[in-house]
């Protein structure tokens, strides 16, 4: 395949003769060789160990469906490996990727020398939001494919991302800051059992809850298919045409807090004490059904009443499912801050650091950074163990930020490693044959068609 990149956006740098990114496919080619044949040592070694795994994705058709232009300059599959390198291994914006000197950095995307920052950007450009979005669906699908994906129970949950440029945007409330200020939000569903990331859309402040969710919703199901069961999410999406539409139009269920208005209080005080329970942790609980705007039916409607300082507190849940048993929905809902957790951290993937306003460029980016974490996802589950549940900031530390030697030799590229988790041992020793056995030719494309062995002493 011929994935070309154009070649507008590359600049010259003092003493150069020629651009870092205005190069032909030989000239990268023969770059990227005379780096491989004279060796480096790299504080990235680790990252190598992911490319076995984007093989296995298929990265290389998988960037066809970004539609970018086939015109001189670096192909496209590099141009979003270097993003994706970009991402997982912490480096806050485009900006600073002149800042990087590690040699490993580069080669891993399959790149002799770095492009500038206006030539990510550029790229970012050509990205239609819609293209960007099928980047992820069809990625998300093909972990599916891979067993990475686990579970009947999804989570969602809106992201706001805080903007601090002088172009005008909409405004929503900062989560954390307490303040209304400009910004985008994304909204994020994932896997509640594995807290992988499933799919993720950005749109800008003002759209209503449904209007946000419902596409994100649909799109999930078309990569999950029949196994998506329930989607949990906070109070925001609490609102009746949203649930009517999950358990009308899309047929599942669906678990959300109730928003505390004075006569949804009252209601839940009208309940008499006869029809509570105590609960294993003092507290008490009842269910009945109750009405909501919009919404054809009722939903019911769980009810938790306890004392605090000598007062009754009450708080509840409305669902659509009649059969689970409320403790069961309670621990569900409690899993949903598993999605919190992960918005935590993928702090360290810079989700929050815009490479602009414009939504094209923002869904290119959070999809690009999504295949990256569940690429070190699968390392993670490969490794299982106490690992398995390891943040990606500590996957990093531990297996992707350790030295190593590359050199190439003929048709293969020689990783070695001299200290290293003995974890990884295992996993990547005849690597080859394991990739073979895959169903899956173990040249790196981007690597110039070379196989990649690695070996520890």
């Amino acid at each position: 395949m011929n994935h070309i990149l154009l070649e507008k956006s590359c600049s010259v740098s003092q003493g150069d003769k020629k651009s870092k990114c205005n190069r032909t496919p030989d000239e990268i080619e023969r770059e990227l060789d005379k780096v491989l044949k004279n060796g480096f040592h790299t504080f990235y070694g680790g990252s190598f160990l992911l490319i076995p795994y984007l093989l296995q994705l298929g990265i290389m058709e998988k960037v066809d469906v970004l539609k970018v232009e086939k015109q001189s300059g670096i192909p496209v599959e590099k141009a979003v490996l270097a993003l994706l390198h970009l991402g997982i291994v912490g480096k806050k914006r485009i900006s600073r990727v002149g800042d990087v000197k590690d040699q490993g950095f580069v080669v891993f995307a399959g790149l002799g020398m770095m492009p500038d920052s206006s030539f990510f950007h550029n790229f970012l450009d050509e990205v239609k939001t819609s293209d960007a979005e099928q980047f992820n669906i069809v990625c998300s699908k093909r972990f599916k494919e891979m067993g990475l994906f686990k579970g009947k129970i999804v989570n969602l949950d809106k992201h706001f991302m805080g903007y601090f440029g002088k172009k005008k945007i909409g405004k929503d409330k900062h989560p954390t800051r307490n303040i209304s200020m400009k910004g985008v939000n994304a909204s994020f569903t994932h896997y509640q059992e594995t807290g992988d990331p499933i799919f993720v859309r950005a749109d800008y402040p003002g759209l209503k809850p449904e209007e946000v969710a419902i596409p994100v919703l649909n799109t999930t199901e078309e990569i999950i298919g029949d196994e998506m069961e329930m989607v949990v999410f906070d109070k925001w999406f609490s609102v009746g045409s949203l649930l009517d539409y999950i358990d009308k139009e899309m047929g599942i269920k669906y678990l959300t807090l109730l928003k505390l208005f004075e006569n949804r209080i009252e209601e839940m005080k009208s309940i008499s004490v006869e029809e509570f329970r105590e609960m294993a942790n003092g507290r008490k609980i009842a269910f009945k059904h109750t009405c909501l705007r919009n919404y054809q039916g009722e939903p019911k409607l769980i009810v938790i009443w306890f004392q605090e300082d000598g007062e009754d507190k009450y708080y509840g849940y409305l669902t659509n499912d009649e059969e689970s048993l409320g403790e069961e929905m309670i621990t569900m809902y409690g899993k949903r801050w598993r999605i919190e957790n992960f918005l935590k951290e993928a702090v360290f993937l810079n989700i929050d650091k815009l490479p602009g306003v414009e939504l094209n460029k923002i869904s290119a980016m959070l999809a690009i950074k999504l295949v990256g974490y569940c690429i070190v996802s699968c390392l993670r589950r490969d490794i299982g163990g106490e690992y398995a549940r390891v943040e990606i900031e500590g996957m990093f530390e531990k297996f992707l930020n350790i030295h190593a030697f590359v050199r190439s030799k003929g048709e293969r590229i020689h990783i070695t490693f001299y200290r290293y988790p003995p974890e990884l041992v295992p996993l990547f020793q005849d690597i080859t044959e394991k990739i073979r056995n895959k169903g899956i030719d173990p040249k790196v494309p981007w690597l110039n068609n070379k196989i990649l062995e690695y070996h520890f002493k």
